[in-house]
């Protein structure tokens, strides 16, 4: 009985999730990702740090995406702190507040630093609707495979976890 309802969970989840969006700094590192989740009927939708920073007030193409893969570190270069506060603001001028319901996937190389992103994402401010829940993906699992079919149900195991993902 559990296996069978953690099995009709899994695929409640592939039918809920329509649309995802994908902020990351390397085309190259989400590429796969991206036809692997179009592959299984979720269209996903890519951005750079540079692509949302050109984009006006009138272009938000964000409404109504179920899921955003978010990469920690959009520069390299720059410390946590930093990247948080960009992210911050992404969210601030392109989320806004009428989002909708929303989950983050923090798809990073660094989800021991996923503790510090959590605590700060949810300081909104008022300025853009928070997630109803974080949960962090190793991007270097999936990339050093090769392969991404996995990645639905290590999100589903994840979620699985997380009490305010079933509300999601």
């Amino acid at each position: 009985y559990v296996f069978q309802l953690k099995k009709n969970k899994a695929s409640m989840l592939k039918e809920f999730i329509t649309s995802a969006l994908i902020i990351d700094d390397s085309r190259a590192e989400i590429e796969r990702l991206k036809d692997f989740l179009e592959e299984k009927d979720i269209w996903a939708k890519h951005y750079t740090p540079t692509e949302i920073e050109a984009l006006t007030a009138s272009q938000k193409p964000f409404n109504n995406r179920k899921l955003i893969f978010l990469d920690l570190y959009l520069d390299d270069k720059d410390s946590l702190e930093n990247n948080i506060a960009r992210i911050r603001n992404y969210f601030s001028s392109i989320i806004g507040n009428d989002f909708g319901t929303y989950g983050i996937v923090l798809w990073t190389k660094h989800t021991d630093e996923f503790i510090s992103f959590v605590e700060r994402i949810y300081k909104t401010a008022n300025k853009y609707t928070p997630p109803l829940f974080v949960i962090p993906l190793e991007k270097n699992e999936f990339l050093n495979k090769g392969d991404f079919s996995g990645v639905l149900e290590k999100l589903e195991e994840k979620l699985t976890n997380d009490v305010a993902s079933s509300f999601f």
